[in-house]
């Protein structure tokens, strides 16, 4: 078995997870595995460009005829895969790449995850050169397994690409609730909303009057709101905030907001389930891919808010901050949800199913 992951970055969150400073939800299930060793089980998905060779011809010639599907990217992640192996992937661009490009190992077992294939699809340039149905349907067809993170996105891709229904699953992600919980300290923050999924729906803080403490926790540029909200910010490469801070700020933090634009996509589960499982009541947009329709109830364990409505997001935010019992009502749900139906262990199980086919 191997695992596609960026390597890089997961091992120092590895490293801090054994010394209590990092929680497991990172590697999706991977550590319940016995067989899991993160320097002989995981291939890194971002090497360098110099590693790879890839040079100025063949970056016009994937951007043109592949939009930037790799062969040589495929080429060296293949090169660290036994024969007859059973790779996984869970990081959508590989699981593409891999596929499409499985012709050259057509000995190996591919099962390969999307956060969010159709919006992947629908962000893919095309041009007269590339027809990106074709060749995401056949990139598709050469996986063995296809598993997506919110049942919505699942049901358009079978549609979309003539998927048959059978190879397919939903993982249904789940947050380290011994990690991610409560600790007593004083709520500085009236509201938090951290994430930089290129579905968050920040510009909607512009069109409400912001009267109250707003901290923002975001890679994407933001204008507009300088001024009116702290906005911490970092690059792709450097990280934000240690998983502790985070937590502290969680802790610090009254009412956790978080917007997104309409998708299919299940955005906003992790800071989502991160918040509710450290006792922070929730004000999150009710998108069509959302990933749990039945256990996250309006108004009980979280509070739902239309797509792109400032007026109603206001209204929810104005209600909480006032209604202190109402706060620790949806608080003390919220931790009970995230460990009755959100822990790792719905992780764990669904990475053994994976294991098995």
């Amino acid at each position: 078995m191997k695992i596609l992951f960026p390597k890089k970055s997961r091992e120092s969150i590895f490293e801090k997870i054994l010394n209590n400073g990092a929680p497991k939800d990172f590697f999706y299930g991977c550590l319940s595995s016995e067989d899991f060793d993160i320097n002989k089980t995981v291939i890194d998905t971002r090497p360098s460009k110099k590693i790879l060779h890839i040079n100025f011809y063949d970056k016009i010639y994937n951007k043109i005829f592949k939009s930037n599907f790799s062969f040589k990217k495929a080429k060296y992640i293949f090169k660290y895969i036994p024969p007859n192996s059973k790779v996984i992937s869970f990081v959508d661009w590989e699981s593409l790449n891999t596929g499409l490009f499985h012709k050259y190992r057509k000995d190996l077992k591919l099962i390969c995850g999307f956060h969010g294939l159709i919006n992947f699809f629908e962000r893919t340039p095309e041009n007269i050169y590339f027809d990106k149905k074709k060749i995401f349907t056949q990139a598709l067809g050469n996986m063995h397994h296809i598993f997506f993170f919110g049942p919505e996105d699942r049901k358009a891709s079978i549609d979309k690409f003539g998927i048959p229904e059978k190879k397919t699953s939903v993982y249904r992600f789940g947050v380290d609730t011994g990690f991610w919980k409560k600790q007593i300290q004083s709520e500085k923050i009236d509201v938090l909303s951290v994430g930089s999924d290129l579905n968050r729906n920040y510009s909607i803080f512009k069109k409400i009057e912001i009267n109250f403490n707003l901290n923002l926790i975001t890679r994407l540029k933001i204008k507009g709101l300088e001024g009116e909200a702290k906005i911490i910010s970092g690059s792709r490469n450097d990280p934000i905030l240690s998983n502790l801070d985070l937590k502290n700020y969680y802790n610090t933090s009254k009412i956790v907001v978080i917007p997104l634009k309409e998708t299919l996509q299940p955005s906003g589960y992790s800071v989502a389930l991160q918040a509710m499982a450290c006792g922070k009541p929730v004000i999150m947009t009710k998108i069509k891919g959302l990933w749990d329709t039945s256990v996250l109830k309006n108004m009980k364990n979280i509070i739902f808010v239309k797509p792109n409505d400032p007026d109603e997001l206001n209204e929810k935010i104005q209600l909480l901050l006032r209604n202190e019992k109402l706060r620790k009502n949806i608080s003390l749900e919220a931790r009970k949800t995230a460990e009755n139906y959100y822990s790792l262990d719905r992780m764990n199980d669904d990475f053994k199913n994976l294991i098995n086919i």
